[in-house]
């Protein structure tokens, strides 16, 4: 199951690139910060199912990236509902997206 979801992110985030899933994998498992800061941010711009396909990182790792995450100027709409709903699912935090709001 898991390498399915690897193969979906290389698919879906890593298509201009010439990445394997071993690839993937030594960046989740490595030290390096910089390397999971753009893993993480190619999965939250492109993957059609994000919530799965940020479960390749540890859960310390998910949180520090998510917590660092800057929504950039570039499809801020789409890439910054799609940041709130992860801090709400994964961070529990209280946030306000107005297009999922009951009321408007």
């Amino acid at each position: 199951m898991k390498k399915e979801i690897y193969e979906r992110i290389i698919k879906e985030s890593f298509w201009d690139y010439n990445f394997s899933v071993n690839d993937l994998i030594n960046i989740c498992d490595s030290n390096d910060y910089k390397s999971k800061k753009f893993l993480f941010d190619k999965i939250l711009k492109n993957s059609s199912d994000v919530l799965i396909d940020l479960n390749i990182f540890s859960e310390s790792d998910k949180i520090k990236l998510l917590k660092d995450f800057i929504p950039p100027k570039f499809n801020y709409d789409f890439i910054n509902r799609r940041f709130k709903v992860l801090k709400r699912l994964i961070l529990k935090e209280d946030v306000d997206i107005w297009e999922l709001s009951w009321t408007k």
